[in-house]
């Protein structure tokens, strides 16, 4: 987990994660450990010819959470985003069928921001203030095929349309909203728990 806003959005789950970057250059030093980690990963499953791993202890499902993506790609030092960027790009399209898996936020999702935007299979879309943020977040042609992001009123938090690769069209969703107790009673559940 990479929140680098001094973990104010996912401190609370700290204990949750394997490993909790609340700046930038730690942010780069653990993403940099992801993809080095999934590379030795990737090399070994080749080698024993297996072309798609299953997640397992040996093999775990490893999700990279990056909140505040442009932190990382635009608005931190420029010797972080210049070694940022080959990793990210790296691990969004190498480590799909040896279990990794990315997951980006972002305020801001135009290009010059966020480079390697269209190499994330699944976008969504929160309420967006222009309509041309529509479809820099979704895709080309998404609004006009009915993701009207920027048309989502303010008193329907948690409205976001949905855009997957494979599917041409976008769908509405809506995520449930999670107060601090939710979210400290889900920490106790995966912290206190032992695995089967």
């Amino acid at each position: 987990m990479v929140d680098p806003k001094g973990g104010q959005e996912f401190g609370a789950g700290r204990a949750m994660f394997h490993a909790f970057a609340d700046n930038a250059r730690d942010g780069l030093t653990l993403v940099d450990t992801y993809v080095k980690t999934l590379d030795a990963r990737k090399l070994d499953l080749g080698r024993a010819g297996i072309r798609t791993a299953t997640p397992s202890v040996e093999t775990p499902l490893d999700v990279l959470v990056i909140d505040e993506l442009s932190a990382m790609t635009a608005y931190g030092d420029k010797d972080i985003i210049r070694a940022f960027e080959p990793l990210i790009s790296t691990a969004l399209t190498q480590f799909r069928s040896v279990g990794g898996r990315v997951v980006g936020a972002t305020q801001e999702p135009t290009k010059d921001v966020i480079p390697m935007r269209g190499l994330f299979p699944t976008k969504i879309a929160l309420r967006l203030d222009q309509a041309s943020y529509v479809d820099m977040c979704l895709g080309e042609g998404a609004r006009d095929m009915g993701a009207f992001a920027d048309k989502i009123p303010a008193y329907l938090p948690g409205v976001a349309y949905v855009k997957q690769d494979g599917r041409r069209e976008p769908l509405r969703s809506r995520a449930p909203y999670n107060t601090d107790a939710d979210i400290a009673e889900l920490v106790e559940f995966c912290t206190t728990r032992t695995p089967p």
